[in-house]
């Protein structure tokens, strides 16, 4: 697995994250205008070796915002790398939908014609952004519990302690108390909340990013400030016979 630039969850829809022995993958957040000549030729590199030709990323916010990227819009956010939100979803083929985390959850959505992705730490679980994509899609006319749902790498409750003001702040519902600390566990109440909504297929990747092998995932709480993963989803063109 160290050795692969890539982790894939699945085959259809494409889904997976870069890893941290890809450097190459792993340093393409952008920041300024002036990060995008770099972004761009690592970008292109991953969709090559993934066959996509188009990569949509945001700048990420820890908001509850979320884009539909049509193929009127496309190009507007090819050429816009600093959109700011936290979410995409499409019914495209062949663009690569992608989230940036180090120690976030990146969740992402699929159904028959339809994928998404969002970008969900503390701030934007409690803002509730997955279940806003949920409503989104609803909204489209996809019935949630025809969506399935894949949380993937982030801080697990073993490891993501925070202050009693977060508690006080966020409710002690989703949170546990062990030798005098507190910590949250972001993925129980993303489960629960998805479920509430209709959501009948929720899978999970258990892997720690703060306590798990540290030569393939970034953290921000280990110190690791500027490197991320691109977690990715996208689906192949279909082609008829």
């Amino acid at each position: 697995m160290t050795k692969h630039p890539l982790v894939l969850y699945h085959h259809s829809p494409l889904m997976g994250s870069t890893v941290r022995s890809s450097h190459e993958y792993a340093y393409h957040t952008v920041e300024t205008p002036e990060e995008w000549n770099a972004v761009t030729l690592s970008r292109k590199s991953l969709g090559e070796s993934l066959g996509f030709p188009s990569i949509v990323t945001l700048h990420q916010t820890h908001s509850a915002t979320i884009h539909r990227v049509t193929e009127e819009t496309l190009p507007f956010f090819l050429q816009n790398p600093l959109i700011e939100g936290d979410g995409l979803w499409t019914t495209l083929d062949s663009i690569l939908l992608g989230v940036f985390t180090a120690d976030c959850l990146p969740i992402f959505y699929w159904g028959k014609e339809v994928i998404g992705v969002v970008h969900a730490g503390r701030k934007g679980v409690y803002q509730e952004i997955h279940r806003k994509m949920i409503l989104q899609l609803a909204g489209a006319g996809y019935e949630p519990s025809d969506i399935r749902v894949l949380i993937g790498p982030h801080i697990r409750a073993c490891c993501y302690e925070v202050g009693e003001e977060i508690i006080q702040e966020v409710s002690s519902e989703y949170a546990l108390f062990r030798n005098n600390r507190w910590y949250l566990d972001l993925e129980a109440k993303v489960k629960e909340d998805l479920a509430k909504d209709g959501v009948k297929r929720i899978e999970t990747i258990p892997f720690c990013t703060f306590c798990g092998d540290s030569r393939l995932w970034y953290s921000y709480r280990r110190g690791e400030r500027r490197c991320r993963h691109l977690h990715f989803v996208g689906k192949r063109q279909q082609i008829s016979l």
